[in-house]
């Protein structure tokens, strides 16, 4: 197309998948967004799931798998605040360190009878 000043106007369309899709891959922890929860929004979503869980269910002991590094942070620089939940909810609240979820997936299973209640914290 020519433009109202007489010049020609040229666009560029992307055909292929750029080099960077071809030889990338998304990354495991971040699921290809660049970035990731800090650890203190990552305790957050935690008392959220488990108020939320609270409400639905009557579990007085569960058992809270977590990526190792914030399972590592919750109970050496949070122990306090397991403490403060597990007060709060009225539950004993086990952390465990799982290698295969991923920084910001939390598992939440029942210690009487191993169910999965992770489906019930699910926003």
């Amino acid at each position: 197309m020519v433009s109202e000043i007489g010049l020609v106007e040229m666009t560029r369309q992307r055909v292929r998948p750029s080099l960077m899709q071809f030889l990338g891959e998304t990354c495991p922890s971040c699921g290809g967004s660049g970035r990731v929860l800090s650890l203190e929004s990552i305790e957050m979503r935690i008392e959220r799931l488990l108020k939320r869980m609270r409400t639905r269910c009557n579990e007085k002991r569960i058992e809270l798998f977590l990526h190792p590094e914030v399972a590592f942070h919750m109970l050496s620089e949070s122990a306090r605040r397991i403490i403060r939940l597990e007060k709060r909810f009225k539950m004993e609240i086990d952390v465990k360190d799982d290698p295969n979820l991923r920084r910001e997936e939390i598992y939440v299973r029942s210690s009487k009878t191993g169910e999965d209640l992770t489906f019930l914290t699910e926003a």
